[in-house]
């Protein structure tokens, strides 16, 4: 109905729905239209339109969705804070569940020394330089602690460069709360 109604106001359409081919197999279409009016005499003289089986397509951006949910639902899942943040701007890109609910927001997109760490200017303790050499090969991990400003608790921090899923190369902190074993030193 939504789409006849576009049609009728003089707007392209789309829609996706599922069929049952004549084997009895559901397959996925993509139903486009385009109605074409006679401005003059106001009304509707035709519609184009088209139609192209998305079956593969759906599926694929189903696996890739659920894959995805996964993968949120094992970070999310860790009792560690884990964020990504750009090497050379320091803009956080990731912040998984319990890194958001330790700092009470998700900080997506600020700078990682300033959302963190209350920092102007990257932190003195950054390991952005260790985590690669020259060439731009990653090193290993980096492994330090440290108290957090922000939530006034120790953590053991472990850095590595990644490749990021657009290329670049970013910083993957993993850090867990060693907050109780500092009160028993």
């Amino acid at each position: 109905m939504r789409q006849f109604k576009s049609l009728l106001s003089n707007q392209s359409t789309t829609c996706d729905y599922r069929i049952i081919d004549k084997t009895g197999k559901s397959r996925w279409m993509k139903d486009f239209a385009k109605p074409i009016w006679d401005k003059k005499e106001n009304r509707l003289i035709k519609i184009i339109g088209a139609v192209q089986e998305i079956t593969e397509k759906k599926a694929a951006n189903d696996a890739l969705r659920l894959s995805h949910e996964r993968f949120l639902t094992v970070l999310d899942g860790i009792d560690a804070t884990i964020y990504v943040a750009d090497m050379v701007t320091y803009e956080i890109l990731f912040m998984n569940r319990h890194m958001i609910d330790a700092f009470n927001a998700d900080l997506t997109g600020q700078k990682c020394h300033e959302a963190f760490r209350g920092e102007a200017q990257p932190c003195v303790h950054c390991t952005n330089d260790q985590l690669t050499d020259r060439n731009g090969t990653h090193a290993g991990p980096i492994v330090w602690e440290a108290k957090n400003p922000i939530t006034g608790l120790w953590y053991i921090n472990h850095d590595r460069a990644i490749d990021w899923v657009d290329g670049r190369t970013v910083r993957l902190q993993v850090a867990s709360d060693i907050s109780k074993l500092k009160e028993m030193e």
